[in-house]
């Protein structure tokens, strides 16, 4: 299982113009509901855990966050990916305190219990690449984004 068998193409954003998470949630939840990924308890769901539970991250002069919510709101497992035009600000995972000004965004729409850690765990190396994440924020296209991800995929074989 890798990073790549979850990336849906009409679920990648580049250059978006959102400028909050309720913003960006709203779109992601739509466009999840209109594929037939998520039930309608998606939206509230995924707002409900990022409150109680930040994933803003800075890692290598980057801002990422990895928002995820309940299984059970998850009809087809997918991951989003949206490189936003503008940061976004999320609430730091290791202090809610403190705020990420975000550069990359992984929505992980995930309904299967063994693939949460393992998903997890390739973002973290991803993430932890330089490199990998200088890649995909410069990303001109939903295309480079796949080719990335399918790159990284041959790496970890």
């Amino acid at each position: 299982m890798y990073l790549i068998d979850f990336l849906k193409e009409k679920m990648i954003w580049l250059d978006n113009r959102c400028r909050n998470t309720i913003e960006l949630f709203q779109m992601v939840s739509d466009q999840a509901l209109q594929l037939d990924l998520v039930t309608t308890s998606f939206l509230s769901k995924i707002n409900e855990r990022e409150s109680c539970f930040p994933t803003g991250i800075q890692l290598n002069g980057y801002g990422i966050a990895i928002p995820h919510t309940d299984p059970d709101c998850i009809k087809e497992q997918f991951i989003g990916i949206i490189i936003p035009q503008k940061t976004i600000s999320f609430k730091s995972m290791e202090n809610e305190k403190q705020v990420v000004n975000v550069d990359l965004i992984f929505i992980l729409g995930l309904n299967q219990p063994h693939c949460q850690l393992t998903v997890l765990q390739q973002i973290m190396r991803v993430i932890q690449n330089k490199n990998h994440v200088n890649q995909l924020v410069k990303a001109k296209n939903n295309n480079e984004i796949i080719q990335i991800f399918q790159n990284i995929s041959l790496e970890d074989k």
